[in-house]
């Protein structure tokens, strides 16, 4: 992504940080310094539907507050729901601590509606995500690609990662970071704060 001069977005499991599969803290910091995201992703055995708010509360504030105690403010503003798991009670919580929220969904998003709930497909399927960034660029929609991992061993090899970002440099579309997608977003309405 960095030969595309594209940012992008790490969720970030906190009690995960520096655990033998997961990014460092020093990989961490760099890739925030080259202009990431490092989001929330408060990610638990339980769901997020089954928790009492009080836990869920307890959950999300520690994770914003590790964030934003490691250097990480910026991204530490958004969250990307664990598991597509929330509820009610969940976005009303999260809302007190976040200002965007990503979700699984099937296409690319509209505007900014519910800004807890914002749209992001799977991109392991190289040509459905090819025609979710035609789509997004055609009807000039917000698209969130999420991955959990690319190259050996996983469901998506490094050469259909790279399709993928040729797809997108051919579309046009700005890539962005949750920050950059907020700050567009309260600018073209004024305030959404």
């Amino acid at each position: 992504m960095q030969e595309y001069g594209y940012p992008g977005i790490v969720g970030v499991i906190t009690h995960d940080v520096g655990t033998s599969s997961k990014i460092p803290l020093a990989g961490m910091e760099e890739m925030r310094d080259a202009g990431w995201d490092m989001a929330s992703h408060p990610q638990f055995h339980q769901s997020y539907r089954e928790m009492t708010e009080a836990v869920m509360r307890e959950r999300i504030r520690d994770s914003k507050e590790w964030l934003v105690e490691n250097g990480f403010e910026r991204g530490a503003e958004h969250l990307i729901w664990p598991f597509n798991a929330y509820g009610e009670a969940s976005l009303r919580v999260a809302s007190r601590y976040h200002k965007l929220g990503f979700a699984l969904s099937e296409a690319p998003s509209g505007r900014l509606s519910d800004p807890m709930v914002v749209g992001r497909v799977d991109g392991t399927d190289l040509e459905s995500t090819k025609r979710a960034i035609e789509l997004a660029d055609e009807y000039d929609e917000t698209l969130t690609i999420m991955y959990h991992d690319v190259g050996e061993g996983s469901k998506l090899s490094r050469d259909s990662f790279v399709d993928t970002l040729d797809a997108i440099e051919a579309s046009g579309l700005e890539v962005t970071t949750a920050t950059g997608l907020w700050e567009s977003a309260s600018a073209s309405v004024g305030s959404i704060d």
